[in-house]
């Protein structure tokens, strides 16, 4: 049996179903905790709290920031730097669970315009996908960039390939 796996549930005749098994038991308890730390942001938005905008406009200025910095960076870089920034979320946001949940959505959050969508920003949203996937960010922030892919029709197209980089500037200020 791989490293890292326990023994195969009696039902499961393979390693191959143990893993299967196991993952989808992770994805419940992903799923349990995201919906958790969703109850949580509306509670706080719900009481006012503005703790929460202001940690949104932080991680929109870090992010920002990040892009900005990274701009002719290939999605190796991104992908090795991701990791390095995740605990300034987990900083940023008060909480490992509210940062590793903000991590993935505030990014692609800076890269999008509600009103104008990606623009020129798509293929830098494309290569964070994959940048996000081959990071050595927690298994949550991984979830969240799914989600947030799927959230923001990410997945529906193949993936580019051509030049890095975006104008982040054209998005709209908020």
């Amino acid at each position: 049996m791989g490293e890292g796996w326990r023994a195969a549930p009696s039902h499961c005749s393979t390693e191959q179903e143990a893993r299967l098994v196991q993952s989808r038991d992770t994805a419940h308890v992903l799923a349990q905790g995201v919906e958790f730390i969703m109850h949580e942001l509306l509670e706080r938005l719900g009481r006012g709290d503005t703790a929460i905008t202001d940690m949104c406009a932080r991680a929109d200025q870090a992010w920002s920031a990040f892009f900005s910095e990274l701009a002719s960076a290939d999605v190796g870089t991104l992908s090795a730097r991701l990791g390095i920034f995740q605990p300034r979320f987990i900083e940023l946001f008060d909480s490992p669970s509210l940062g590793e949940t903000m991590m993935a959505w505030t990014a692609f959050a800076n890269l999008y315009d509600t009103h104008t969508g990606w623009g020129a920003n798509e293929q830098r949203a494309r290569e964070l996908i994959v940048a996000f996937a081959n990071s050595n960010c927690s298994a949550e922030v991984k979830s969240e960039a799914r989600s947030a892919v799927i959230s923001y029709e990410l997945d529906r197209h193949p993936i580019p390939s051509g030049p890095s980089g975006g104008d982040r500037d054209n998005r709209k200020r908020r």
